[in-house]
């Protein structure tokens, strides 16, 4: 269940910033590795937090 809850907010994390990269023009290469660092981080400490 835990893994479930941390794969769904890095989807929503993920989406929002897949959105704001494709708003703000910024779709390199780079960019999109960063987002999906960023994302990862994001979800284990959200989860984290969470517990």
């Amino acid at each position: 269940m835990e893994l479930i809850y941390v794969f769904i907010t890095f989807l929503i994390l993920f989406l929002i910033s897949a959105v704001l990269n494709v708003l703000l023009k910024m779709t390199r290469k780079r960019d999109w590795l960063i987002t999906l660092f960023i994302s990862v981080f994001l979800s284990i400490i959200i989860y984290g937090v969470q517990q």
